[in-house]
């Protein structure tokens, strides 16, 4: 079977070439295949741009997950990000440090995967760049999203009295993860929707759009790091504290059956556990329940409120069960730990 280090840099460009559309939106002037993309944007939109690296064996192993799924699981990971400003995905560059035992069919499906996902947004790459020289796949991507002037929604606004909710369910990604690397592909069936959580992350952009749209979110952050370690951003940059309601977690169902095999407890993994890429979100106290419900019925994924936002000599409590208080350390996913 060919690898890419066989057929060199300028066929793999060729082969990226060959793999995205031919046309392009009217924004774009220049995409692949220059020395730089050029893109024409509108005088009333402001851009967004951010990036995110993902590497081999600390992020991902090759044996866990196809080529075409991993494509789109980095891309996917990338559009959190604009999800969590109330942005719309426009462009990414992407650059590649590939192994020299990488076969030209992997990396084929690896940009059909980053292509795909891209235009399920109406979104697509425009460039990015090419090396070998590594002995493990190194995919990083920088994403472009743009939003209405005044629009966008940062981690540093929200106040004492603001409602806390978080989208779909917690601790998935990160009980996939476990499960893999505790079992690989042979994994029980019933860890499947825990495997599939990790494999298949759902950034939720319509989500941060309609909010965005809606005005009703104060701040707002997406849970790649978990959400004692996500919720502690907002808290750091608000400069405010936070309580979060044990029982009022959307624990995701399938932890429980993970629970016997881990030290940890089902809502410890949904607490702490980073790969989840739902979003959390503050609302003003004024935001009522029937707000709530309307904003459920225009979105896909389920909202639920899960605390409120306090003084900052407060910090950050979990309530438990029985109303008791604990201390909620951050304990998010760290890149260096």
């Amino acid at each position: 079977m060919k690898k890419v280090s066989d057929i060199g840099e300028f066929d793999l460009i060729a082969r990226i070439e060959s793999i995205l559309p031919k046309e392009l939106p009217s924004d774009i002037l220049i995409g692949p295949g220059d020395d730089t993309a050029v893109v024409l944007p509108d005088m009333d939109i402001v851009q967004l741009l951010t990036t995110d690296m993902q590497v081999e064996n600390r992020h991902f192993k090759l044996e866990w997950i196809r080529p075409y799924s991993l494509g789109k699981r980095v891309i996917s990971v990338n559009l959190s990000d604009i999800a969590a400003m109330g942005g719309n995905p426009a462009y990414a560059l992407v650059s590649l440090c590939l192994p020299d035992h990488l076969t030209v069919e992997f990396f084929d499906q690896l940009i059909k995967g980053m292509r795909d996902q891209m235009s399920a947004h109406d979104a697509h790459i425009v460039g990015g760049n090419l090396s070998g020289g590594s002995d493990k796949l190194i995919v990083d991507i920088t994403m472009i999203g743009t939003a209405q002037l005044g629009q966008t929604i940062t981690r540093s606004s929200s106040k004492p009295g603001d409602r806390i909710f978080v989208t779909g369910s917690l601790g998935g990604g990160f009980g996939g993860f476990k499960v893999l690397e505790k079992f690989g592909l042979l994994y029980p069936d019933n860890f499947a929707p825990l495997v599939e959580s990790y494999i298949k992350p759902i950034p939720r952009v319509s989500v941060g759009r309609e909010l965005a749209r809606s005005g009703i979110a104060t701040s707002m952050i997406d849970l790649s790091d978990g959400l004692s370690g996500d919720l502690r951003h907002i808290t750091d940059m608000s400069q405010v504290g936070a309580e979060i309601h044990l029982s009022k977690l959307p624990v995701h169902p399938a932890l429980n059956n993970l629970a016997a095999l881990t030290s940890s407890l089902p809502y410890e993994m949904a607490l702490h556990g980073g790969d989840g890429y739902e979003l959390l979100f503050t609302t003003s106290s004024d935001v009522s329940d029937d707000d709530i419900r309307e904003l459920n019925a225009r979105v896909d994924v389920k909202v639920t409120e899960i605390g409120r936002i306090t003084d900052k000599e407060n910090g950050l409590w979990l309530i438990g069960e029985e109303e008791e208080r604990i201390a909620l350390e951050g304990k998010g996913w760290d890149h260096f730990g």
